[in-house]
């Protein structure tokens, strides 16, 4: 932040940097040499009187970060799922933290809703409820009835929210990079970089017209499951601060009581449940990243309803097969397998120590050896590998993150409902499907068809590549150092040089021409196999025949 934007936003600094300061973490305030912002008075009596001296430092960032609003509240909470940053009783706490605040005025609704639709509120609606039904730092909710009798739920923002949580985002940047410039922590955790996540997330969050596109994205997705259900989007009457949608009716998923006295069965509703997961997170990469029972309903006939969309996460196919890669490794109790998907799913940010890196993961391993497999809970095993991955210098994306949040979430539903059922017979459906299409010819041709392209574009670039360093050699800009101890093996090693060139520009020539029939193929076929397999047969016998020729010269 600049100095100018640092001293328009003076107060909402201070009051941030005191805040932290009053709850026991002077020492941040130090090392980022913050201290012009503390007063006299605090730095003097130190604590804020309000924070007891007995407060764990869990309770005391939970409390710092719940005073300070909208903003710290939602940073707490995904931070909440980072064990690769946190320390576990700083994690626990943070996940205790309520996003329930006072409602704003019905006035203010009314207003908001007329600016953003365009009409009075009683114009729109038949029926509109005064009283929210549930209030949170986003935003809060009311029922309404529209005028052609619909029952609907409309989420409108809190007013001024979005000046408020950009001022903080600005504040949030500029002392990631205090932190990052003056500690050794903050450059090695990358705050910047979080901040900057965070950043992008919340104002995802803030947009309505993204949660309701979430909404009907899931809405596709479980299109002619009955066992589903997500709520419709009245598009008419949803913009960036309002979003309408239908009233479904329904108790909560963890209600034992009210799911017995619908004539249902819990164990039935925990797999229709765990279903619907794992096929968001397994097949379709595109998953609720919040599922917890205010979440979650089941109407009378054992539906399960999805709510609040603004969380998601989302993972590639090769996300998901790396996961997969990670689940093989902890039940197949080898932890080489684990390394590899360790390697596979995150970034290394230097070099990693290999050794150091399996006798973590093989103590880790070892622990949940122990355990029977039945009982082996993998969101709490993702999230410790994720931790153990950044030990190491191996930066996690984090929707694998949100992936173990909405795991532990699922799991601990599930056992709510059916303490028998076990997490890895539910999901196994699921990862024997993907391990299939891993090695289905599909997936293997479609490989093949990358490794082409690839060699490819190196056989192309290499010619070029040659040329540029030759001219550097001759103008000068390079220096070559040669002893011609062997003046024999000397031409004989020039000799291989450029046959294995030789190799590498016709084999390239062959793959590109084979690349390119592939591409434009009308699907002709001769005796039943399309005529580009034969195109591709014959470029890999003419580069055998290549490499057995280079072979017999003896100049390889």
């Amino acid at each position: 932040m600049s100095l100018g934007r640092r001293y328009r936003h003076l107060g909402r600094y201070r009051e941030i940097i005191q805040t932290f300061f009053g709850h026991g973490f002077g020492y941040l305030v130090d090392q980022a040499g913050l201290w012009e912002f503390i007063s006299l008075r605090q730095r003097l009596f130190g604590r804020d009187p309000e924070v007891g001296a007995r407060l764990s430092r869990g309770d005391r960032a939970r409390k710092a970060l719940e005073k300070l609003g909208p903003t710290f509240i939602k940073l707490g909470q995904v931070l909440s799922t980072r064990s690769d940053l946190l320390p576990r009783d700083i994690l626990v706490e943070l996940q205790k933290l309520q996003d329930r605040v006072p409602p704003f005025q019905f006035k203010q609704v009314t207003e908001m809703v007329q600016a953003e639709l365009g009409r009075p509120v009683l114009d729109i609606f038949a029926e509109f409820c005064p009283e929210p039904l549930a209030a949170a730092s986003i935003g809060q909710v009311h029922l309404a009835r529209l005028r052609d009798g619909q029952q609907v739920v409309v989420k409108v923002m809190r007013p001024d929210l979005e000046r408020i949580v950009e001022t903080d985002l600005e504040i949030m940047a500029d002392l990631a990079g205090v932190l990052e410039r003056r500690t050794n922590w903050g450059q090695y955790y990358r705050i910047s970089e979080v901040v900057a996540e965070f950043a992008e997330s919340l104002r995802d969050e803030m947009n309505y017209t993204v949660e309701a596109a979430n909404a009907d994205r899931f809405r596709r997705m479980f299109s002619g499951d009955e066992r589903v259900y997500i709520p419709s989007v009245h598009w008419d009457l949803t913009t960036p601060k309002v979003l309408t949608m239908e009233l479904v009716e329904g108790f909560k998923v963890n209600d034992l009581e009210g799911i017995r006295r619908a004539g249902l069965n819990p164990s039935v509703i925990a797999r229709r449940l765990a279903d619907a997961i794992f096929r968001q997170v397994l097949v379709e990469g595109f998953f609720h990243a919040d599922p917890h029972p205010g979440n979650l309903f089941i109407d009378e006939r054992g539906t399960i309803i999805f709510m609040d969309f603004g969380m998601v996460g989302e993972l590639s196919g090769e996300m998901r097969q790396r996961f997969i890669s990670f689940v093989l490794g902890v039940v197949n109790r080898d932890s080489d397998e684990v390394v590899e998907a360790i390697l596979r799913m995150g970034e290394p940010l230097g070099k990693v120590n290999l050794m150091s890196l399996k006798r973590d993961v093989y103590r880790l391993q070892k622990r949940y050896g122990e355990i029977p497999l039945r009982e082996v809970d993998f969101g709490k095993a993702l999230l410790e590998i994720i931790a153990l991955a950044f030990d190491h210098r191996i930066v996690v994306p984090s929707d694998y993150s949100f992936l173990a949040k909405s795991l532990i979430t699922l799991e601990s539903v599930v056992v709510e409902l059916d303490p028998s059922l076990s997490m890895i017979d539910l999901a196994e459906p699921y990862t024997r499907r993907l391990l299939q299409e891993q090695f289905s010819f599909t997936n293997l041709r479609r490989t093949l068809r990358r490794t082409i392209h690839d060699g490819a574009r190196l056989a192309t670039c290499v010619p070029k590549q040659v040329s540029n360093i030759l001219s550097l050699v001759e103008d000068g800009e390079l220096r070559l150092k040669i002893e011609n101890a062997d003046g024999d093996h000397f031409i004989r090693r020039i000799s291989a040089l450029f046959n294995r060139l030789s190799m590498s520009i016709i084999s390239g020539c062959l793959v590109v021409g084979t690349a390119l029939i592939l591409h434009r193929s009308d699907g002709s076929r001769l005796w039943g196999i399309p005529i580009a397999e034969y195109s591709f047969l014959l470029t890999g016998v003419l580069g055998v025949w290549l490499v057995l020729a280079i072979l017999r010269s003896g100049r390889f």
